[in-house]
């Protein structure tokens, strides 16, 4: 992508596969000519992966090195993020254009045969304008003997052979570096404004609510370009605003960067709205709903319509499971609705992968009440004694039903088992439990 930027350049071709039958033709055109792709380059910034060492770098510390590059390269992912969110729209063709110039780059390595990498830049009629080249081959050697090739992990015998090369010893070749040094307007130098800019027009967009500013594009990419570090408070507040805007979508991957596990409490109306939209996608669902359900203690000991909503619609729960174990937040109140969600669990989901996710919630739910949740014991127990348990696939699930009915109050020697069970794995089995009482945390969980 780097070289649609190079001035002159109107198009760029890439073709691949065996005789390069696969062609697509990428161009930059003016925003609004076209309808928008929302195509995008995947991180433009690893370009500078191959440019050559700065020459002031010896006089920096290893800490300023890291941050010169940092920089820079926030610089060209924002730069590019602007462009394409005010400026133009990056299409793509599966039809090629007669090139005005072609660049090769070649990469053959066969037995018996010399390793070639090269990279050529030829001109319209098919003359030679640059090319560079890197050649190796190891030659048997005269006459022929039988060497020995000590290795960590492969010493052998093989026959024994000079290597010649038209480089340096273990030089690397990299086509791409190549091209940067020897092409006119590839190498830039992003601008140092670019981040601020871009963060002005996101504000911006999000401040005007009257309409789907451009700027809202901004969005997604500037959380990524946040890292996976803590915001800081001011960054924080935006990041706030436009997870609470439903006009920036798929915000889901980018926020995981951020908040991988658990998240303020002020996101929770958020979270939910995030869940009850149509354009949630199933996956950003699932990520919502676990850090719902990793929100302190009694947070949902009054829930609010739109939360019932996500427990009560079959299509939401089925992706936002994870929710459920907070019914436990409402005390005895929230024993029958987690028993109706596993019942129905049971009888609308064969597959075990299914309902797996339903099933443990509501298994976590019920361990977290403990004794209140006692009258779902004769239940529980009915279908952890079935033939075809539906509740359990694994001794693992198996434990977990043993805490959370022994949480709920059935004593050790209460807990089920199969009746083919022989005192010593009988003794094993409520020692398990019993070990696993002593240390009980809801927050960790029981698988």
């Amino acid at each position: 992508m780097a070289l649609l930027l190079v001035p002159g350049v109107k198009s760029v071709t890439l073709a691949n596969g065996i005789d390069c039958q696969h062609e697509t033709t990428w161009k930059l055109v003016p925003r609004g000519s076209v309808p928008n792709t929302r195509l995008k380059p995947i991180d433009p910034e690893q370009i500078f992966q191959h440019y050559p060492a700065e020459e002031d770098a010896d006089r920096l510390g290893g800490t300023r090195i890291h941050e010169f590059h940092q920089a820079r390269r926030e610089q060209l992912a924002a730069e590019w993020n602007l462009r394409l969110a005010t400026r133009q729209t990056l299409v793509a063709r599966d039809v090629a254009v007669a090139p005005h110039t072609t660049i090769v780059i070649t990469r053959s390595k066969q037995d018996s045969k010399p390793a070639v990498e090269r990279i050529e830049v030829l001109g319209q009629s098919g003359r030679t304008l640059f090319r560079r080249s890197l050649v190796e081959h190891a030659v048997v050697n005269s006459p022929p003997y039988i060497a020995f090739h000590p290795s960590m992990s492969n010493s052998r015998f093989a026959i024994g052979r000079t290597k010649y090369s038209t480089g340096s010893r273990r030089e690397r070749f990299d086509p791409i570096a190549e091209l940067i040094e020897n092409v006119e307007g590839l190498r830039q130098t992003p601008s140092e404004d670019a981040p601020r800019l871009v963060k002005q027009r996101l504000v911006e967009a999000l401040g005007n609510v009257a309409s789907d500013s451009d700027g809202l594009e901004l969005a997604v990419p500037w959380i990524v370009g946040l890292g996976y570090q803590t915001p800081s408070d001011k960054d924080a507040e935006i990041v706030h605003r436009i997870v609470a805007d439903l006009r920036v979508p798929d915000v889901g991957e980018a926020l995981r960067r951020i908040y991988p596990k658990t998240i303020p409490l002020r996101y929770r109306s958020i979270l939910v709205q995030r869940i009850i939209a149509q354009q949630t996608h199933a996956e950003d669902r699932t990520y919502y709903a676990s850090l719902l359900s990793k929100m302190p203690p009694g947070t949902f000991a009054d829930m609010t319509a739109e939360e019932w909503q996500v427990i009560n619609d079959p299509s939401l729960r089925v992706d936002s499971a994870a929710f459920i174990e907070r019914l436990a937040d409402l005390g005895k109140p929230g024993v029958q609705p987690m028993l109706e969600v596993l019942q129905h669990a049971v009888q609308t989901m064969p597959k075990w992968h299914q309902r797996k996710p339903v099933v443990q919630a509501v298994c976590r739910g019920l361990a977290r009440l403990g004794p209140d949740a006692n009258e779902a014991l004769p239940m529980i127990g009915s279908l952890f004694e079935q033939r075809r348990c539906p509740i359990t696939n694994s001794a693992g699930d198996a434990l977990a039903w043993r805490i959370a009915m022994a949480r709920m109050g059935l004593t050790i020697e209460e807990l089920p088992h199969p009746p083919s069970w022989k005192e010593p794995a009988i003794a094993k089995m409520r020692d398990q439990v019993s070990r696993r009482l002593a240390k009980y945390d809801p927050e960790a969980g029981l698988w």
